[in-house]
Parts: structure tokens; C-alpha cells; sequence
């Protein structure tokens, strides 16, 4: 199981969050970044881009929502008159070690919420392996970026560059033309059934194929 990416968003005073505004907020939201970089979804009970902290899968005691942020390591609860929310981020975490998500992403939400609602702060971290949600000013999002920009930007999938076979026996597919020295070197982001199943994108077209008899033959990806 690997790590989310969960962004809180604080000092946002709780008599300005109705459900009307976070139904505005979270389309504005969407429409400037995209929805795709969200769980969203449209129904009797739909699921907003943001929203107060624990509203979904309440019960008889679950705290009041937008009242305390809870997490793998220590809850974070809501100062006087403060409404916590929090943003349903659809995407792995990326840090230091975890080179995975999408961070230039989770910078643009961060700078959006800024711009958009005045006085908050916005803080950013996992749903899993004590990774805590913490401050996430620009200082933080630039030295997350110049990591990404560097030469370990994306060290987590490194060990999948490699040629020839994976250690279950699984193939990769042939190179693409745009593969540097003629060897493919995407992410394989698949695993299962004994070597057999695998799933690989490649970085230079954005392509992604699968394989279901270890790599005997390959087929477009169905989230292409």
C-alpha cells in the first residue's frame, strides 16, 4: 500500500465556510487545475474537492466536522473559531525518498488556495507511515521542486530503469523511438500473478501498456 498526499488548509475563519462556498470553491478549484487531481463526485451526497474534515463515513462518534484533522501520528485540532478543510487529493505522496506524486500539482493547490482564500495556510503530508501534514509556504513547495528538478527527483521508480528482466520475470516492453540509447526505461507501476501482469509508462511519449503473460505481448493501457 503506498502513500496518499493529504493537504489541510487552516485559518479559515468557520463562520465564512457554508456549504454553498465549498461547493463554489471546490468547481473554481477544478476548473483551474483540473478535476483529475481530485476525488470528485456528483450525486445526492457528492464529494467536493475540498471540504470540512471528517465529513464522509461519520458516525455517532465521530467529532463535529471541520473540528479536528486527523492522521497517521498526532490529530490537529481546530483553534478558536477556526474550520479546518481538507482537500481530496487524487495522487501519491512526493517528498524526499518517496519521489511518487505529482508535487508541481500539489504546489499549484497550494498557491490557489492562497490566492483564494484570504488568510489561509495550507499544510501538506501522507495518509500513512506517520508521514504528518505540516506548514507548506513557498519555501517548502521550491525546495520540494528544485528536489524534483534535480538528479534524484525521481529516485523512487530508479530502481525499475534497469534492463532486462524484473526480478519476478516480467519483460519490458520494446523501446519507443523517443527512449534514450534504444532502451526503454518507463515506470513500471503494476505488479501480480507470478510475473505474469505488469503495467509500464513510458516518460518519453506518456504511454502506458500492459502485459497480463510477462511481457510475451503488450497492450495499450486502459488509463491511456
Amino acid at each position: 500500500m503506498g502513500i496518499d498526499a493529504e493537504m489541510l488548509v487552516r485559518r479559515v475563519p468557520r463562520i465564512a465556510v457554508t456549504d454553498e462556498w465549498l461547493k463554489e470553491t471546490s468547481w473554481k478549484l477544478c476548473k483551474a487545475i483540473g478535476a483529475e487531481h481530485f476525488f470528485v463526485e456528483a450525486g445526492p451526497t457528492p464529494r467536493l474537492a475540498i471540504d470540512r474534515t471528517l465529513t464522509r463515513y461519520r458516525d455517532a462518534d465521530t467529532p463535529a466536522m471541520g473540528s479536528v484533522y486527523q492522521q497517521d501520528g498526532d490529530d490537529v485540532p481546530a483553534e478558536n473559531g477556526e474550520c479546518l478543510l481538507e482537500l481530496s487529493l487524487s495522487g501519491r505522496y512526493y517528498g524526499p525518498g518517496y519521489e511518487r506524486g505529482d508535487i508541481l500539482a500539489y504546489c499549484a493547490i497550494a498557491e490557489w488556495l492562497e490566492a483564494n482564500i484570504e488568510g489561509c495556510e495550507v499544510w501538506y503530508g501522507g495518509d500513512s507511515s506517520g508521514v504528518c501534514a505540516e506548514p507548506f509556504p513557498e519555501a517548502k513547495r521550491r525546495e520540494l521542486k528544485l528536489h524534483l528538478f534535480g538528479k534524484n527527483g525521481r529516485d523512487y521508480f530508479g530502481h525499475f530503469e534497469n534492463s532486462g528482466l524484473f526480478s519476478d520475470g516480467c519483460k519490458r516492453p520494446e523501446p519507443c523511438s523517443l527512449c534514450p540509447r534504444g532502451q526503454y526505461r518507463g515506470i513500471r507501476n503494476g505488479f501480480g500473478r507470478n510475473g505474469a501482469y505488469g503495467v509500464f509508462h513510458c516518460a518519453g511519449c506518456g504511454k502506458s501498456v500492459m502485459t497480463e503473460d510477462g511481457g510475451a505481448t503488450f497492450k495499450s493501457h486502459k488509463d491511456d
